[in-house]
């Protein structure tokens, strides 16, 4: 399990784009949602992000299959090891929860959400 801390949280903190990939026997299938939405609810427990569940049924479908996340994050306004501009990828598991207490916190926030999507990071890489 990672700590999302530091400069990945940095990242989370200013990207306005987070791209999240998923995988099924027909290939991989990505996603994408709003850095606002990210932050919005924030990192729980230091490990999982929790974003919104409008559609991504296709996503919660792959997921039933095979539970491995891989999330994009990348920033100019955030230091990198050649000036302004990094990126990572925060790999780990994910789920779509319908009910409980992320489900509730989403709903909350986000009343159009059918879901809280769960990712529980394991690993991150930087890039950049």
């Amino acid at each position: 399990m990672a700590t999302i801390e530091g400069k990945a949280k940095e990242l989370l903190d200013k990207a306005e784009v987070v791209v999240i990939g998923t995988c099924s026997g027909d290939g991989i299938h990505l996603v994408a949602t709003w850095g606002d939405f990210v932050r919005t609810i924030g990192i729980q427990d230091g490990n999982k992000i929790v974003i919104p569940a409008g559609g991504y049924r296709q996503t919660e479908q792959n997921l039933k299959g095979n539970n491995k996340v891989e999330v994009l994050v990348g920033s100019k306004q955030v230091e990198g090891t050649q000036g302004m501009g990094t990126g990572c990828r925060l790999s780990g598991t994910g789920e779509v929860q319908t009910s409980g207490e992320l489900y509730d916190l989403t709903k909350s926030e986000f009343p159009w959400a059918r879901g809280a999507f769960v990712i529980h990071v394991d690993e991150i890489e930087y890039m950049l």
